[in-house]
């Protein structure tokens, strides 16, 4: 089958997606690749190559019969559609209706046209925090975290996750059998992200005024996209070679991005500089009396401080953990 293989990817219009979609372009056991996205943007068919072709399909993850005609012929599916509301602004059966109905409509297609291979990307928010805000540190995915989670995003995540591990092994009319894993992110950042953009324009509707209220001692982890996406690639090809250890796996998504202390409590003011289209170098808040800045919030472009160039041919440094012997 290598390539001439058909890979689909939902929502690879997106942040994450559209990271995702190039470098699966950039794959020689690749024939082609499809773009399933209600925003459908057809620069995306820019990463299409001499071998890999990449064509962008304008379609909602809730309607059945429009994605099952998107996934005829696809033999590997990589699933990151989804609504992200980590500030409650939604309701929640609008995400549920994608997150969790989205999901069933593509695990339910794969079924029905003996698709093996699902790769789904979820988030750190489906294990927590949960209601009664108890911290993980250090943790991995043997690290056990109890509890109800508390976001109404990170419930639509872990209910489609319970989807996804539900359907791993379950039996194809063909005779084969359905092949899932999970990548769950944390915070990520890089080339076309919205988190500088967001907070900016959250701080202008405050009237300049920005709350960013976490405990003192909290440590947050980012990532950088294209090791993300990455992962997202790496877990679809050994799906196929290497089954035994990847089915029915959850992995959290990690790069040595260093870790991030919260500093910045009710800051007036904000001025944004951000000028570079893909997000900007970094973010400062300065007080209304001109005195010097408060803090600078920096948004490296990777860990090292490379261009995303420069991190675009050095970032197979990301790889999967095996599953332990004692794993069933």
């Amino acid at each position: 089958m290598d390539g001439a293989q058909v890979y689909l990817v939902t929502g690879g219009c997106g942040f994450i997606g559209e990271k995702i979609t190039e470098l699966l372009s950039q794959q020689d056991y690749i024939k082609q690749v499809r773009v399933f996205d209600s925003v459908a943007r057809k620069e995306v068919e820019k990463f299409a190559t001499a071998t890999t072709h990449v064509t962008v399909m304008k379609g909602d993850i809730r309607d059945y019969n429009l994605l099952l005609a998107a996934m005829q012929g696809v033999h590997v599916v990589i699933h990151t559609a989804a609504i992200v509301d980590c500030r409650n602004t939604l309701p929640f059966w609008e995400m549920k209706a994608v997150n969790v109905g989205g999901t069933e409509n593509v695990l339910r297609a794969c079924c029905a046209l003996n698709i093996p291979y699902v790769v789904y990307t979820s988030s750190i928010a489906a294990v927590g925090p949960n209601i009664s805000r108890e911290p993980m540190l250090r943790g991995n995915e043997d690290t056990k975290y109890s509890g109800e989670v508390e976001l109404p995003y990170g419930k639509t995540k872990a209910m489609a996750e319970r989807l996804v591990l539900e359907a791993n092994g379950k039996k194809l009319s063909n005779g084969g059998k359905l092949t899932t894993c999970i990548i769950r992110p944390n915070t990520v950042y890089g080339e076309k992200g919205m988190f500088l953009h967001d907070i900016y324009l959250s701080a202008k509707v405050h009237k300049g005024v920005l709350n960013y209220l976490e405990p003192e001692h909290t440590e947050r982890n980012s990532t950088y996209v294209g090791n993300v996406a990455w992962m997202h690639v790496l877990a679809a090809r050994h799906l196929q070679l290497k089954p035994d250890i990847l089915a029915g796996q959850v992995y959290y998504s990690y790069d040595d991005t260093p870790t991030a202390k919260p500093f910045l409590i009710r800051v007036p003011a904000l001025l944004c500089n951000s000028s570079s289209k893909w997000g900007g170098e970094y973010f400062r808040s300065v007080a209304t009396s001109g005195e010097e800045p408060l803090c600078t919030i920096t948004h490296p472009r990777d860990s090292a401080g490379r261009s995303r160039d420069e991190v675009q041919r050095r970032q197979m440094r990301v790889s999967l953990p095996e599953k332990r012997e004692d794993e069933h």
